[in-house]
């Protein structure tokens, strides 16, 4: 037996970092598996600080195995929790869980049930929420103090969002945000996937702008596919827009924009609504004709507008299939790294090459999703990559 392997024989029970992906736990007998895991986790010694698990492969009569894992890693110091599910039937999360003092946490199809003494948890910076069931009583409340980034995604449930403080928030379709019952002051970044003739993601999105006072960045995502075509109507009609203003918004962006009725309303009015609205971006989709894009370009321009500092830039959005596939590739590569192991500068430089070669459409937010689940100490690589996208 070599020096390294008697070594590494004593320092892996100790790693504070366990991944088990996709790809490791599909390639195994589902009892080969759980014994595996069982045996890692038995014979690791010292803290457990970042676990991530896929538990997809896991059925749902297995289950009670995830809550075993989950009661030992809350009795040694897990910090950073990812549950990652894509199977039909959701994992409920075990109620001695939000007891865990967590810092980041990321579920995928999972049932939380609040219990009714809960007070949130206090020391949370980062939450993501896809495809999750919240269900609480009324004496639950989700307070989230040292938040500093929640994304949630066709979630239902998250009616009690009670003093969060957030700087970043990122959400879509499918989302509860009917009742937001406090002011998330904190909060300076929204972004959003949208259909601007759904009047149902408008009003969402309006809402989330009257509970986020402070928000300075807005940016809307259009959905790579539309399907059918979009009505000719107003939404900002009612007396319940007319007089509402986003005192604190500076920049607005908008991706696959198409110049449609809809579209041309709702920028119309942030821009008539927004009186420190510095600059406004209009990725006009590929699928627009230049002489559409002219006329689009010549309404925008006419528009009213409550900041006389304003710069409205409005241009094509060139995208191809190659270029769609290279950032799904990315993507794919960036969710396979493995934090422990992986070589940061490779990863730095290949984004960098990658954001020097190619105009941002929709895909980059993803992109930015599949990097804010990389998580290494002193870095943020979705941090950096929003910022090089306003740049663009």
């Amino acid at each position: 037996m070599s020096v390294l392997s008697t070594v590494w024989r004593h320092v892996w029970p100790s790693i504070p970092t366990l991944e088990f992906s996709a790809q490791f736990c599909q390639s195994k007998p589902l009892n080969t598996l759980i014994d595996i895991i069982n045996t890692i986790l038995s014979q690791h010694y010292g803290p457990i600080k970042t676990f991530f698990l896929n538990i997809s492969s896991l059925p749902s009569l297995r289950h009670s195995v995830i809550s075993e894992w989950m009661l030992f890693l809350s009795k040694n110091g897990v910090k950073d929790l990812t549950l990652h599910n894509t199977k039909n039937v959701p994992y409920k999360l075990s109620s001695f869980m939000y007891a865990i003092e967590l810092e980041r946490l990321c579920l995928s199809k999972c049932v939380c049930r609040l219990p009714g003494n809960f007070r949130g948890f206090h020391k949370l910076k980062f939450l993501k929420l896809n495809l999750v069931l919240v269900r609480h009583d009324e004496t639950s409340i989700l307070w989230m103090p040292n938040l500093l980034k929640l994304h949630f995604r066709s979630c239902q449930g998250l009616l009690s969002l009670e003093n969060i403080c957030s700087k970043t928030l990122s959400f879509a379709s499918g989302t509860e945000v009917e009742r937001l019952p406090t002011r998330l002051d904190n909060m300076n970044f929204v972004r959003s996937y949208i259909d601007f003739d759904d009047e149902d993601q408008v009003s969402s999105i309006l809402r989330i702008l009257r509970s986020t006072p402070n928000v300075k960045d807005l940016i809307l995502v259009w959905s790579l596919e539309i399907i059918g075509g979009m009505e000719d109507v107003n939404h900002f009609e009612g007396a319940a827009y007319g007089a509402q203003e986003f005192n604190k918004l500076q920049k607005l962006k908008i991706t696959a924009f198409r110049g449609l009725k809809p579209e041309l309303l709702f920028v119309r009015f942030i821009l008539r609504s927004a009186p420190l609205l510095l600059k406004t971006i209009l990725l006009v989709d590929e699928s627009v004709h230049e002489s559409q894009y002219l006329k689009i370009s010549e309404e925008l321009m006419g528009f009213p507008r409550a900041s006389p500092k304003l710069e409205i830039i409005c241009k094509l959005q060139k995208q191809t299939n190659n270029t769609l596939n290279l950032f799904q590739f990315f993507i794919t590569v960036l969710e396979q790294i493995d934090v422990v192991f992986c070589n940061i500068s490779f990863v730095v430089k290949s984004l960098d090459l990658v954001m020097s070669s190619f105009n941002f459409d929709s895909v980059a937010y993803t992109m930015i999703e599949a990097l804010s689940a990389i998580h290494v100490e002193g870095l943020d690589f979705a941090s950096s990559m929003q910022r090089e996208i306003w740049c663009k």
